[in-house]
């Protein structure tokens, strides 16, 4: 119950910060009149068509009953992006619970995935509210895929199928959370049927979304001429983004604030790769240390899943993006849903570090709410300023 209240203090305060200031300033941005118009009068010719080389029916439904409730109030789509948020922000903090057992840690988590400059795209912009659906239906999917750990079954795996089909309409990103899953179980899970039938139904579900989503956007591909073809060079870009697009994208920006990357500033490039280098090295150093340990699996299986998600979307966009160049991709719209994943990580990491070299439980905490502080004010402050730039 005290997490309870804590944690639901916290969400209304977040609701509140987001909602008060800009309430009545939002307005439909770029390609939400365009998706508007589409969608209430071409409702069932667009669910068949590819947008950007996305395809995502249950979204454009999602946004269609929007359309049908809302008409062409901006203030009101924006209200359910930020429940969506919040949601997010629940989920995070219940899997964090889940994991650690720890009420500051899920508390922490929740802190942590609340405010960062780059949701401001993805809150603000009505169209990417895909986006947030498809965090919700993932971590929902993380979130039973952990329960299921010790003792899945056959209807656990068909949960799983269902939530990951649905995410795989949501957004392209979806597609990478069943090839995840199937990866996870069978490296760490104890052999069985249980774990046949998970991994056999995970896979399953990312590849029909694999097939469906290259169908549609290979049609708009080829309407627009532009037909990738894997060169050398395309697979070195490809290769590229998705090693330091996380860098540049989440982790230097998650720990600087208002940090852009920039490849010709020598101290840019330092920073790149120094904080992702240092955060590198304590994850490596976790890894050897419980790999020693007979619980090894047990205790690194989520470490796994979650830096896997939070990388997936890099690599996933740079092959969508291909035709025109990978290293066009990077834009703060792909931040929003592996950021949830790498904070994810990062408590965890960190609950782990604790445990093994016996930390107490004072002194950590006073270590990271500190870190905290220092990140979520700086997100604040770098996030206003975007956003008053906007709606100047």
């Amino acid at each position: 119950m005290k997490r309870n209240k804590w944690l639901y203090l916290w969400l209304l305060l977040v609701g509140i910060i987001y909602l008060a200031p800009w309430w009545r300033s939002v307005y439909f941005l770029w390609d939400d009149i365009e998706f508007l118009i589409l969608l209430k009068f071409h409702l069932w010719n667009t669910l068949l068509l590819s947008h950007e080389y996305q395809f995502f029916p249950i979204f454009q439904i999602f946004y269609w009953i929007e359309i049908q409730l809302f008409g062409v109030n901006p203030s009101l789509f924006f209200l359910v992006s930020v429940v969506l948020h919040i949601v997010n922000i629940f989920l995070a903090s219940s899997l964090t619970f889940r994991l650690t057992k720890s009420e500051f840690s899920s508390v922490l988590a929740a802190i942590l995935v609340s405010f960062n400059k780059s949701f401001f795209e993805i809150i603000f912009w009505p169209t990417l509210q895909s986006n947030l659906l498809l965090t919700t239906s993932s971590l929902f999917a993380v979130y039973l895929f952990l329960k299921s750990k010790n003792q899945y079954n056959n209807y656990d795996a068909l949960k799983l199928f269902l939530i990951i089909l649905i995410g795989n309409f949501l957004f392209g990103f979806g597609i990478a959370v069943g090839f995840i899953f199937t990866f996870t179980a069978l490296i760490f899970f104890n052999p069985g049927k249980g774990r046949s039938v998970l991994s056999f139904l995970t896979a399953a579900a990312s590849i029909i979304g694999v097939i469906a989503i290259i169908s549609f956007s290979t049609a708009e591909l080829r309407q627009e001429g532009k037909m990738p073809e894997l060169s050398f060079r395309q697979l070195s870009q490809i290769v590229y983004f998705t090693a330091v697009g996380p860098s540049e994208g989440i982790i230097s920006r998650f720990f600087l604030p208002g940090f852009v990357p920039n490849i010709y500033s020598l101290p840019n490039i330092l920073i790149m790769i120094l904080i992702p280098g240092i955060l590198v090295i304590f994850t490596g150093f976790l890894v050897y240390r419980f790999f020693k340990k007979k619980s090894w699996k047990k205790s690194l299986y989520p470490l796994f899943m979650f830096y896997s998600l939070t990388v997936a979307p890099y690599a996933i966009a740079a092959l969508a993006r291909s035709a025109n160049g990978a290293y066009k991709a990077l834009a703060d719209r792909y931040v929003y849903y592996p950021l949830f994943f790498f904070v994810l990580a990062l408590i965890y990491s960190l609950f782990l570090f604790q445990k093994l070299l016996g930390i107490k439980q004072r002194l950590f905490h006073i270590l990271t709410v500190g870190m905290t502080i220092i990140i979520v004010v700086g997100h604040l402050v770098a996030m206003n300023f975007k956003v008053n730039l906007l709606f100047l």
